[in-house]
């Protein structure tokens, strides 16, 4: 009997080995599964953000990641109560299963004691018979204890491993159904998400800027080939590149007038440029405008003006014609006047002097917001409860330390897509990292 046991402990010993490491990688596959899916959650949150938050078969597609989302939960409490759990309870079966042989290795190890020393009795001259009987009463007993224990660890080490094979096909069977399920749900998810991304960047495609782009590259490369021997030239070639594209305002009207004119036969002298280029920078800064808008009686051209008056751009007039001079220190002093007006110290200190009469309300909403704070803290609402998987010890102050098997309050999910929530455990308040959980049923 002693001889069977043995081999069958030997036996026993690999697969309660097998069974523990079996137990350590399905739980550490579900927690990956968690990080994974969170993290994919993440990814697409991100992408997501670079698009309109109306784009078509948005709303479809969140209803099938809800529906995945669900599934995944599915198939995580399958896996905890279904598989995870039937090997933890096969594990401390086989816990006391062995505290049970280390029971029998103990009786026998009495009797074979008791035998000795009745062997020792028996084999002296002077023979206490009262003596011997006790020993014989106790070596019957321990065999009789001893014989019990051996036939029923003997039954239970057969029938832990005879039953083994049937419950794991049963077992690892519904894991492989349940897990297709999740997967066929997540792939028809992330089929349509790759759908959605590809018809918005068909639709998003930068085709349009093909040729302002190697018009582009067209101008850098003669620029540095020296093809351009002028400004105005290569100011021409990349304007008309442009207009083809109906974008032929980039460059000012009267800076490429201007620029022309430079080239023409009857051409003004040193003190018409200037005062030529004085003009087009007037139009360009836009300060004439502001004069305007704000009524002064000097009249000076806008910008507008300034680019539909063909006729009088000095450019493209004789060199007979007197244009108008142009008080530059007069414009000055006037824009600086209308820009920092002298009472805007005057303004600025009646303001300032207004503001002592307002109230003072900073007392009254501490106060407020005091008895709003209190009134939240008593009732706080509890979204759905979770149960920790493994227990975790908290890496930051926000973060929530808890054991196996807790249950955790959420309280707020606003962050699920990045696998974190807000929850209470054990009377604590702190960030929840979803994957060391699963949520129980309601």
């Amino acid at each position: 009997m002693e001889e069977r046991i043995n081999g069958l402990i030997n036996k026993f010993l690999p697969h309660k080995d097998v069974i523990k490491e079996m137990h350590e990688t399905f739980t550490e596959y579900m927690l990956s599964l968690k990080t994974l899916h969170y993290s994919r959650l993440k990814v697409l949150n991100v992408i997501s953000k670079d698009y309109d938050n109306d784009w078509e078969g948005k709303e479809e597609f969140c209803g099938g990641l809800e529906t995945a989302m669900t599934n995944m939960d599915k198939f995580i409490k399958y896996m905890v109560e279904d598989f995870i759990d039937h090997l933890h309870w096969c594990l401390v079966l086989y816990d006391a299963t062995m505290d049970r042989f280390e029971q029998w290795r103990t009786v026998s190890s009495e009797v074979e004691c008791v035998r000795e020393k009745l062997y020792v009795l028996e084999s002296m001259q002077n023979r206490d018979e009262a003596t011997i009987q006790i020993y014989k009463d106790d070596e019957f007993s321990l065999s009789k204890i001893n014989f019990g224990l051996a036939i029923a660890l003997q039954q239970e080490i057969l029938c832990h491993l005879n039953s083994w094979d049937y419950f794991f096909s049963m077992w690892i069977s519904d894991f492989f159904n349940e897990e297709v399920s999740f997967y066929k749900t997540h792939n028809s998810v992330l089929t349509d998400w790759r759908n959605i991304t590809d018809r918005l960047y068909k639709s998003t495609s930068c085709s349009n800027y093909n040729q302002p782009i190697a018009s582009f590259r067209r101008f850098y490369n003669q620029r540095i080939d020296g093809s351009f021997t002028s400004l105005e030239a290569s100011t021409a070639q990349i304007t008309d590149d442009f207009e083809t594209e109906d974008s032929s305002n980039i460059f000012p009207e009267a800076f490429i007038r201007n620029e022309e004119a430079s080239t023409a036969p009857n051409s003004l002298n040193v003190e018409d440029e200037v005062r030529a280029i004085s003009v087009s920078l007037n139009t360009e800064d836009e300060v004439p405008a502001i004069s305007v808008s704000l009524n002064t009686e000097d009249e000076v051209p806008t910008s507008s003006n300034a680019l539909n008056l063909k006729d009088e751009v000095p450019a493209v007039s004789d060199a007979s014609d007197k244009d108008v001079p142009i008080n530059i220190e007069e414009e000055t002093n006037m824009v600086s006047n209308i820009l920092y007006p002298k009472d805007a110290s005057n303004i600025c200190s009646e303001s300032a002097s207004g503001t002592t009469d307002l109230p003072v309300p900073s007392k009254r909403l501490k106060e407020e917001t005091i008895v709003e704070e209190k009134e939240e803290d008593e009732s706080i609402p509890i979204l759905y409860q979770v149960q920790a998987l493994i227990p975790y010890t908290a890496e930051t102050e926000e973060e929530l330390s808890f054991n196996r098997y807790d249950i955790i309050d959420i309280i707020d999910d606003s962050d699920i897509q990045n696998g974190r929530a807000l929850g209470i455990c054990n009377g604590k308040e702190g960030i929840v990292p979803m994957y060391c959980t699963y949520q129980m049923p309601p």
